[in-house]
């Protein structure tokens, strides 16, 4: 889930500059079952990962009022949570992790108007999470694709 609202308040012949606060939230779940051969093969692990990134965004706006192209970029924080259960039949036990870091994301897309009042468009973005003390920096790309109301 993904949701941004902005201004351009500065407007340079075909280019724009603005500024936006976004945020992104996004998470996903694996169920892993060992190998055939352990004498546990009908436990499962489970884990879930989730993270929700506020950023304040820069953008640079190209196009007109029917349709826009943009580059932008922003610094914000994220927030990480990691959980995995392992079967206790495995001398497992259930762990988390919680990480908040800076983050940095660029990125680009468009929105083009198909009515007067209806749009679709699309986002590419990378988010650089930096290291915290022992865990490195990771990159996470996203896509969103989505409809628009003016």
């Amino acid at each position: 889930m993904a949701g941004s609202a902005g201004a351009v308040p500065v407007v340079v012949a075909l280019v724009a500059c603005g500024y936006a606060a976004a945020t992104a939230a996004t998470g996903a779940a694996a169920a892993v079952s060992p190998a055939p051969t352990t004498a546990a093969a009908t436990e499962t692990f489970h884990a879930a990962m989730t993270v929700t990134t506020i950023a304040p965004q820069l953008s640079f706006n190209f196009g007109s009022h029917e349709g826009w192209s943009y580059l932008s970029g922003g610094y914000g924080i994220s927030t990480t949570h990691a959980e995995v259960n392992v079967p206790a039949s495995l001398d497992g036990e259930a762990g988390s992790r919680n990480r908040q870091t800076s983050s940095l994301n660029f990125g680009g897309g468009a929105r083009w108007f198909l009515r007067e009042h209806f749009a679709v468009g699309f986002d590419v973005r990378f988010h650089r999470l930096l290291a915290t003390g022992a865990v490195p920096a990771t990159q996470i790309v996203g896509l969103s694709v989505g409809l628009s109301l003016r």
